[in-house]
Protein backbone atom coordinates (compact mmCIF):
# COMPACT_ATOMS: atom_id res chain seq x y z
CA UNK A 1 0.00 0.00 0.00
CA UNK A 2 1.27 3.26 -0.78
CA UNK A 3 1.77 5.73 1.77
CA UNK A 4 2.56 9.36 2.11
CA UNK A 5 3.77 11.73 4.25
CA UNK A 6 5.25 15.47 4.90
CA UNK A 7 8.63 16.33 2.96
CA UNK A 8 11.53 18.38 4.99
CA UNK A 9 11.28 21.67 6.37
CA UNK A 10 10.34 23.85 4.12
CA UNK A 11 8.37 21.64 1.94
CA UNK A 12 6.04 21.35 4.81
CA UNK A 13 2.68 21.83 1.88
CA UNK A 14 4.11 19.34 -0.59
CA UNK A 15 4.04 15.26 0.36
CA UNK A 16 6.21 12.28 -0.67
CA UNK A 17 5.14 9.47 -1.84
CA UNK A 18 7.20 6.37 -1.09
CA UNK A 19 9.85 8.06 -0.94
CA UNK A 20 9.85 10.04 -4.08
CA UNK A 21 8.59 13.61 -4.26
CA UNK A 22 5.69 13.89 -5.75
CA UNK A 23 4.55 15.81 -8.82
CA UNK A 24 2.50 18.93 -7.68
CA UNK A 25 0.39 22.13 -8.68
CA UNK A 26 1.25 25.48 -6.96
CA UNK A 27 -2.86 26.99 -6.30
CA UNK A 28 -2.96 30.42 -4.95
CA UNK A 29 -0.67 29.80 -2.20
CA UNK A 30 -1.50 26.10 -1.64
CA UNK A 31 0.44 23.12 -3.02
CA UNK A 32 -1.65 20.52 -3.63
CA UNK A 33 -0.39 16.76 -4.80
CA UNK A 34 -1.50 14.80 -7.81
CA UNK A 35 -1.13 11.61 -5.70
CA UNK A 36 -2.85 12.51 -2.42
CA UNK A 37 -6.08 12.31 -4.71
CA UNK A 38 -7.22 10.26 -7.89
CA UNK A 39 -6.57 12.64 -11.20
CA UNK A 40 -10.68 13.35 -11.86
CA UNK A 41 -10.63 14.59 -7.88
CA UNK A 42 -7.84 16.76 -8.21
CA UNK A 43 -8.91 18.82 -11.06
CA UNK A 44 -12.47 18.98 -9.64
CA UNK A 45 -11.13 20.41 -6.10
CA UNK A 46 -8.45 22.90 -8.47
CA UNK A 47 -11.34 23.92 -10.04
CA UNK A 48 -14.13 24.22 -7.20
CA UNK A 49 -11.28 25.93 -5.55
CA UNK A 50 -10.73 28.40 -8.22
CA UNK A 51 -14.69 29.36 -8.67
CA UNK A 52 -14.89 29.48 -5.10
CA UNK A 53 -11.81 31.95 -4.71
CA UNK A 54 -13.22 34.32 -7.35
CA UNK A 55 -17.23 34.37 -6.26
CA UNK A 56 -15.55 34.93 -2.62
CA UNK A 57 -13.43 38.23 -4.18
CA UNK A 58 -16.53 39.48 -5.71
CA UNK A 59 -18.88 38.96 -2.49
CA UNK A 60 -15.65 40.29 -0.24
CA UNK A 61 -15.86 43.74 -2.38
CA UNK A 62 -19.73 43.18 -2.20
CA UNK A 63 -19.66 43.25 1.38
CA UNK A 64 -18.10 46.89 1.14
CA UNK A 65 -20.91 48.42 0.12
CA UNK A 66 -23.20 46.09 2.02
CA UNK A 67 -21.71 47.04 5.95
CA UNK A 68 -23.60 50.34 4.81
CA UNK A 69 -26.42 48.47 4.81
CA UNK A 70 -28.56 51.03 5.61
CA UNK A 71 -30.41 52.62 2.37
CA UNK A 72 -32.93 55.77 1.76
CA UNK A 73 -36.53 54.70 1.42
CA UNK A 74 -38.11 57.97 1.37
CA UNK A 75 -40.24 58.88 -1.70
CA UNK A 76 -42.48 61.44 -2.55
CA UNK A 77 -45.58 62.24 -0.09
CA UNK A 78 -47.80 62.19 -3.12
CA UNK A 79 -49.24 65.79 -1.57
CA UNK A 80 -48.93 68.46 -4.12
CA UNK A 81 -48.29 72.73 -3.31
CA UNK A 82 -46.27 71.11 -0.54
CA UNK A 83 -44.56 74.54 2.24
CA UNK A 84 -40.74 74.57 1.18
CA UNK A 85 -38.33 75.90 3.66
CA UNK A 86 -34.97 74.44 2.47
CA UNK A 87 -33.85 72.17 -0.59
CA UNK A 88 -34.22 68.68 -0.84
CA UNK A 89 -30.67 67.37 -2.54
CA UNK A 90 -31.84 63.90 -3.03
CA UNK A 91 -32.44 62.88 -6.76
CA UNK A 92 -36.26 61.83 -8.05
CA UNK A 93 -37.89 65.14 -6.57
CA UNK A 94 -38.84 63.54 -3.38
CA UNK A 95 -39.22 67.32 -2.00
CA UNK A 96 -39.55 65.57 1.48
CA UNK A 97 -36.44 67.71 3.40
CA UNK A 98 -37.19 70.81 4.59
CA UNK A 99 -41.08 70.42 3.64
CA UNK A 100 -44.14 70.20 5.31
CA UNK A 101 -47.66 70.14 4.04
CA UNK A 102 -49.66 73.04 2.33
CA UNK A 103 -50.44 75.46 4.50
CA UNK A 104 -49.38 74.26 7.63
CA UNK A 105 -46.27 75.36 10.03
CA UNK A 106 -43.12 75.31 7.91
CA UNK A 107 -39.58 74.91 10.27
CA UNK A 108 -37.38 72.15 11.36
CA UNK A 109 -39.46 71.58 14.60
CA UNK A 110 -42.31 70.00 12.17
CA UNK A 111 -39.93 68.33 9.49
CA UNK A 112 -40.33 64.71 8.68
CA UNK A 113 -36.95 64.41 6.61
CA UNK A 114 -36.62 60.86 5.60
CA UNK A 115 -37.26 57.07 6.44
CA UNK A 116 -33.91 54.21 6.23
CA UNK A 117 -34.44 50.92 6.30
CA UNK A 118 -31.39 48.50 7.14
CA UNK A 119 -31.65 45.56 4.67
CA UNK A 120 -29.19 43.11 6.58
CA UNK A 121 -30.84 43.55 10.43
CA UNK A 122 -34.38 44.86 9.86
CA UNK A 123 -34.09 48.36 11.06
CA UNK A 124 -36.09 50.86 10.33
CA UNK A 125 -35.53 54.39 11.38
CA UNK A 126 -36.74 57.57 10.34
CA UNK A 127 -35.19 61.09 10.30
CA UNK A 128 -36.71 64.56 11.75
CA UNK A 129 -35.98 67.90 12.65
CA UNK A 130 -37.44 67.58 16.23
CA UNK A 131 -37.22 65.13 19.04
CA UNK A 132 -40.30 62.77 18.58
CA UNK A 133 -40.12 62.34 22.67
CA UNK A 134 -40.93 66.29 23.20
CA UNK A 135 -44.43 67.28 22.29
CA UNK A 136 -44.66 70.66 19.79
CA UNK A 137 -47.39 72.68 21.14
CA UNK A 138 -49.00 69.63 22.83
CA UNK A 139 -49.17 67.74 19.42
CA UNK A 140 -47.40 64.47 19.55
CA UNK A 141 -45.75 62.14 16.93
CA UNK A 142 -48.33 59.38 14.92
CA UNK A 143 -48.07 55.56 14.52
CA UNK A 144 -46.01 54.09 11.72
CA UNK A 145 -48.58 52.37 9.42
CA UNK A 146 -47.22 49.72 7.03
CA UNK A 147 -48.82 48.37 4.19
CA UNK A 148 -47.26 45.23 2.16
CA UNK A 149 -50.20 44.57 -0.58
CA UNK A 150 -48.99 47.88 -2.96
CA UNK A 151 -49.37 51.21 -2.01
CA UNK A 152 -51.91 53.00 -1.25
CA UNK A 153 -52.95 56.77 -2.65
CA UNK A 154 -52.76 59.36 -0.41
CA UNK A 155 -56.59 60.29 -0.93
CA UNK A 156 -58.19 57.66 -0.42
CA UNK A 157 -57.79 58.06 3.89
CA UNK A 158 -60.34 61.01 4.19
CA UNK A 159 -62.19 62.70 6.94
CA UNK A 160 -63.56 65.92 7.08
CA UNK A 161 -61.56 66.86 10.45
CA UNK A 162 -58.17 65.70 11.83
CA UNK A 163 -60.04 63.91 14.88
CA UNK A 164 -61.65 61.46 12.23
CA UNK A 165 -61.76 57.85 13.78
CA UNK A 166 -62.27 54.74 11.37
CA UNK A 167 -63.31 51.94 11.97
CA UNK A 168 -61.11 50.34 9.00
CA UNK A 169 -57.57 49.34 8.76
CA UNK A 170 -57.81 51.62 5.74
CA UNK A 171 -55.72 48.80 3.82
CA UNK A 172 -52.76 48.40 6.45
CA UNK A 173 -51.90 45.42 7.65
CA UNK A 174 -49.17 46.88 10.44
CA UNK A 175 -48.71 49.31 12.36
CA UNK A 176 -45.68 49.89 14.57
CA UNK A 177 -47.80 51.52 17.86
CA UNK A 178 -45.83 54.09 20.17
CA UNK A 179 -47.08 53.78 23.98
CA UNK A 180 -46.51 57.34 24.70
CA UNK A 181 -43.37 58.85 23.12
CA UNK A 182 -44.36 62.72 23.96
CA UNK A 183 -43.99 61.80 27.25
CA UNK A 184 -40.47 60.27 26.88
CA UNK A 185 -42.05 56.70 26.09
CA UNK A 186 -39.37 54.74 24.21
CA UNK A 187 -41.73 51.47 24.68
CA UNK A 188 -43.70 50.67 20.91
CA UNK A 189 -45.10 47.70 19.98
CA UNK A 190 -45.26 45.66 16.20
CA UNK A 191 -49.21 44.52 15.67
CA UNK A 192 -50.71 43.07 12.84
CA UNK A 193 -54.13 45.33 12.32
CA UNK A 194 -57.25 43.55 11.90
CA UNK A 195 -61.09 44.51 10.11
CA UNK A 196 -61.67 45.34 14.00
CA UNK A 197 -58.79 48.18 14.15
CA UNK A 198 -59.23 51.95 14.87
CA UNK A 199 -57.37 54.47 13.35
CA UNK A 200 -57.44 57.85 13.53
CA UNK A 201 -56.59 60.56 10.44
CA UNK A 202 -55.13 63.38 10.31
CA UNK A 203 -56.42 65.46 7.65
CA UNK A 204 -53.57 68.30 5.81
CA UNK A 205 -54.56 71.79 5.49
CA UNK A 206 -56.13 73.29 2.52
CA UNK A 207 -55.82 69.93 0.53
CA UNK A 208 -58.14 68.00 2.41
CA UNK A 209 -55.93 64.58 2.25
CA UNK A 210 -55.38 62.29 4.52
CA UNK A 211 -53.33 59.81 6.39
CA UNK A 212 -53.68 57.73 9.44
CA UNK A 213 -52.15 59.29 12.46
CA UNK A 214 -52.35 56.89 14.99
CA UNK A 215 -53.67 53.71 16.11
CA UNK A 216 -56.62 53.31 18.91
CA UNK A 217 -55.43 49.83 19.65
CA UNK A 218 -57.79 47.79 21.42
CA UNK A 219 -57.25 44.11 23.04
CA UNK A 220 -58.46 41.30 20.87
CA UNK A 221 -58.47 44.03 17.42
CA UNK A 222 -54.52 43.94 17.16
CA UNK A 223 -52.01 40.56 17.32
CA UNK A 224 -48.93 42.04 19.52
CA UNK A 225 -46.04 40.66 16.69
CA UNK A 226 -43.27 42.29 19.36
CA UNK A 227 -42.26 44.91 21.42
CA UNK A 228 -39.28 46.93 22.40
CA UNK A 229 -37.36 50.11 22.81
CA UNK A 230 -36.88 52.20 20.03
CA UNK A 231 -33.69 54.82 20.52
CA UNK A 232 -33.05 58.25 19.46
CA UNK A 233 -29.68 59.90 18.54
CA UNK A 234 -28.48 63.00 16.91
CA UNK A 235 -26.41 62.40 13.83
CA UNK A 236 -24.51 65.05 11.49
CA UNK A 237 -25.46 64.93 7.90
CA UNK A 238 -21.92 62.82 6.74
CA UNK A 239 -23.12 60.34 9.37
CA UNK A 240 -26.53 60.20 7.78
CA UNK A 241 -24.73 59.58 4.61
CA UNK A 242 -22.39 56.78 5.43
CA UNK A 243 -24.53 54.92 8.20
CA UNK A 244 -27.73 55.33 6.99
CA UNK A 245 -27.97 56.11 3.05
CA UNK A 246 -28.99 59.50 3.45
CA UNK A 247 -28.24 62.63 1.64
CA UNK A 248 -28.89 65.64 3.95
CA UNK A 249 -31.35 68.66 2.93
CA UNK A 250 -30.01 72.27 3.21
CA UNK A 251 -32.03 73.80 5.75
CA UNK A 252 -29.95 72.45 8.54
CA UNK A 253 -31.53 71.66 12.60
CA UNK A 254 -30.64 69.19 14.44
CA UNK A 255 -31.18 65.52 12.78
CA UNK A 256 -32.75 63.26 15.35
CA UNK A 257 -32.98 59.71 14.17
CA UNK A 258 -35.26 57.39 15.93
CA UNK A 259 -34.50 53.77 14.97
CA UNK A 260 -37.23 50.18 15.71
CA UNK A 261 -36.15 46.71 15.23
CA UNK A 262 -38.93 44.96 12.75
CA UNK A 263 -39.77 41.39 14.12
CA UNK A 264 -38.99 38.36 11.97
CA UNK A 265 -42.39 37.98 10.91
CA UNK A 266 -42.96 41.83 9.45
CA UNK A 267 -39.85 40.77 7.33
CA UNK A 268 -41.60 38.14 5.87
CA UNK A 269 -44.17 39.71 5.20
CA UNK A 270 -42.05 42.47 3.65
CA UNK A 271 -40.10 40.19 1.33
CA UNK A 272 -42.35 39.29 -1.48
CA UNK A 273 -43.62 42.55 -2.44
CA UNK A 274 -42.00 44.94 -0.66
CA UNK A 275 -43.16 47.88 1.46
CA UNK A 276 -44.77 51.19 1.84
CA UNK A 277 -44.36 52.79 5.34
CA UNK A 278 -46.17 56.46 6.83
CA UNK A 279 -45.54 58.38 9.34
CA UNK A 280 -47.69 61.74 10.26
CA UNK A 281 -47.64 63.89 13.81
CA UNK A 282 -51.24 63.93 15.46
CA UNK A 283 -52.30 67.17 13.62
CA UNK A 284 -50.94 65.95 9.95
CA UNK A 285 -48.47 69.30 10.26
CA UNK A 286 -45.88 66.71 7.42
CA UNK A 287 -46.68 63.41 6.00
CA UNK A 288 -43.53 61.46 5.59
CA UNK A 289 -43.61 58.14 3.18
CA UNK A 290 -41.15 55.00 2.62
CA UNK A 291 -41.11 52.33 0.09
CA UNK A 292 -39.09 49.37 0.41
CA UNK A 293 -38.32 47.37 -3.33
CA UNK A 294 -38.72 43.88 -3.11
CA UNK A 295 -35.24 44.07 -4.27
CA UNK A 296 -34.03 45.11 -1.17
CA UNK A 297 -36.45 43.79 0.91
CA UNK A 298 -34.21 41.00 2.25
CA UNK A 299 -30.70 40.72 0.85
CA UNK A 300 -28.47 37.69 2.57
CA UNK A 301 -25.19 39.14 4.14
CA UNK A 302 -21.66 38.47 3.02
CA UNK A 303 -21.27 35.48 5.54
CA UNK A 304 -24.49 33.32 4.83
CA UNK A 305 -23.18 33.41 1.38
CA UNK A 306 -19.77 32.18 2.30
CA UNK A 307 -20.84 29.93 4.83
CA UNK A 308 -22.83 28.17 2.01
CA UNK A 309 -20.18 27.75 -0.33
CA UNK A 310 -18.15 26.07 2.73
CA UNK A 311 -20.64 23.73 3.01
CA UNK A 312 -20.96 22.88 -0.40
CA UNK A 313 -17.52 22.72 -1.29
CA UNK A 314 -17.35 20.02 1.83
CA UNK A 315 -20.00 17.85 0.28
CA UNK A 316 -18.70 17.93 -2.95
CA UNK A 317 -15.05 17.04 -1.57
CA UNK A 318 -16.60 13.88 0.56
CA UNK A 319 -18.95 12.49 -2.41
CA UNK A 320 -16.05 12.92 -4.39
CA UNK A 321 -13.43 11.36 -2.28
CA UNK A 322 -15.76 8.46 -1.54
CA UNK A 323 -16.24 7.93 -5.07
CA UNK A 324 -12.68 7.84 -5.92
CA UNK A 325 -11.89 5.23 -2.78
CA UNK A 326 -14.57 3.13 -3.81
CA UNK A 327 -13.21 2.90 -7.52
Amino acid sequence: MKRWWPLGRGLSNSFCLDGVAAKSNRLHGFVLTREVFPPKVFEEMKKFATWFLAIFAVMTVASSVAQAASVDITVNDGNPNAALFGTDLRPGGILEWGETEQGTVANNSWDLRAFSFDINSGKLAFVSGFDPRVAQDDIGIGDIFINTNGAIPLHTFSGSNPNDYLNTAAGYEFAINLTNPSNGSLAYQVVELSPASVLRAATFAVTQASSPATLQAAPGNETVISSGNFTVTTKTGSELLTELGIVAGTNGGTNYVTTFDLPAALLAAIAPGGATFRLTQDCGNDLLVGHVDPSIAAVPETSTWVMGFLALGAVVLVARRKASLAS
